[in-house]
């Protein structure tokens, strides 16, 4: 049975352990060891200071999304092993019935990222560069009335 819910308590670190896994796979070009670094940064900023749905396949979290009460997505991360199932939109679908403007950086050099978010009818609206990491960032937007 396939699902989206709220993440509940007792899923914080089973999601963290996805983050870990597909930050590090999806940005090979960033040092590992950045992001064992802001570990505790994310437990604390993506799954307390956002709202955070998870996608349930057989009773196991294959993804999910975090997203501010400032409409920003925090991420958005599926499991390599359920990857090319629809789940990443899934979740973007959930999110747009959710909210009516979305907001979410993705790294340049994440070419897969990229035009996901462009198939999802996510626009580019400028670029920075990420001062940890010296890496550019796009800033994508999406908006319901555009």
């Amino acid at each position: 049975m396939e699902q989206i819910k709220r993440l509940e308590k007792s899923q914080r670190y089973e999601v963290l352990d996805l983050w870990l896994r597909c930050v590090m796979i999806d940005n090979p070009f960033i040092e590992e060891n950045f992001w064992q670094t802001h570990y505790e940064r994310v437990k604390n900023d993506y799954l307390v200071g956002s709202d955070t749905y998870v996608y349930m396949s057989d009773g196991q979290i294959a993804g999910f999304i975090c997203i501010t009460n400032h409409n920003y997505i925090r991420g958005l991360f599926v499991d390599p092993k359920f990857r090319r199932k629809g789940i990443g939109e899934k979740l973007i679908e959930y999110a747009k019935g959710a909210f009516s403007m979305l907001h979410v950086k993705i790294y340049m050099k994440n070419r897969t990222m990229v035009k996901f978010a462009m198939r999802a009818g996510f626009v580019i609206d400028g670029a920075e560069m990420q001062r940890e990491t010296g890496e550019i960032q796009y800033n994508f937007i999406w908006d319901e009335n555009e």
